[in-house]
């Protein structure tokens, strides 16, 4: 479930001064650590400048990761990119520009050695990672409402509090580190297309969304569309753990609203309802 091209794309961001990936030192596993240490020297190198001075950075990390292959000793970009340009931070210049630096990167950093010294450890966490998790999430539930779309699970140990969704042609991705919402990151590919729909069209729904926007508290959430795109997932993620949750589940939905409601979705029971009655 470790995917050879997230760990490269995700080490290139890892080296950029960016909060979201350097902002839990205390907390970094002896993996992570050695990410750090090992290339520390390459935080110059000119893949990790293109990284830290375009507007990229979040999911758009998992977005140019998944429209890559790996032909022989280098990394091509997928012939459809029709999803990866759904994100305005990848344009096609963009998009080309980045892919000659990661090649030259990953032969620089020589990181095909260091990824293959790491089979046994990678082996040893997928294992983990699948009787904690994997093991237990009803695919047959997320399928109803994926449409026959393939859904692949990535495992990344770089990863330190990030969860990616993504998207490349027919292939649908949760990409996601320890202890992470696998079945949150395939709610986006359902949701986001229904949270877009309703931010154009109801006006209710729109205002809720660009009303709970703080760009400082969750700058990943920074404006109305994309929060709008959160919240029904979000809202999804609650109707799947109600329906695999305690016979109580009066008492679960309270317990999720609150939750998200601390978390800064104040407006998470109205999208429940909303999401809920959708689906009836």
């Amino acid at each position: 479930m470790i995917d050879e091209c997230f760990e490269l794309i995700s080490l290139i961001f890892r080296l950029c001064p960016y909060d979201f990936f350097n902002g839990h030192k205390e907390s970094e596993t002896a993996y992570q650590q050695k990410l750090n240490t090992h290339f520390a020297t390459f935080s110059t190198h000119a893949a990790v400048q293109f990284a830290a001075n375009n507007p990229l950075g979040y999911d758009a990390i998992g977005h140019y990761a998944m429209h890559l292959r790996k032909e022989n000793d280098r990394f091509a970009l997928l012939p459809d990119l029709s999803c990866l340009y759904k994100d305005e931070r990848w344009t096609p210049d963009r998009a080309a520009a980045f892919l000659p630096l990661v090649n030259d990167f990953y032969r620089d950093t020589a990181f095909a050695d260091f990824f293959a010294a790491h089979t046994d450890y990678y082996n040893e966490e997928t294992q983990k990672f699948h009787a904690a998790q994997y093991g237990k999430i009803d695919f047959p539930w997320l399928e109803k409402y994926t449409h026959g779309k393939k859904l692949h699970v990535i495992f990344s140990p770089s990863l330190s509090n990030c969860n990616y969704g993504s998207a490349a042609g027919n292939d649908v991705y949760a990409i996601v580190p320890h202890n992470s919402a696998v079945v949150h990151e395939f709610c986006h590919s359902f949701g986001n297309p229904l949270a877009e729909k309703w931010y154009t069209q109801r006006a209710e729904f729109r205002e809720m969304c660009d009303n709970s926007v703080d760009a400082k508290r969750l700058p990943w959430y920074a404006n109305g569309p994309t929060m709008a795109r959160e919240y029904v997932t979000r809202a999804y993620h609650v109707l799947y753990d109600m329906q695999h949750g305690e016979a109580n589940l009066k008492a679960r939905l309270t317990i999720e609203r609150n939750w998200h409601t601390r978390n800064s979705f104040p407006h998470i029971a109205q999208v429940y309802e909303m999401v809920c009655a959708s689906n009836s």
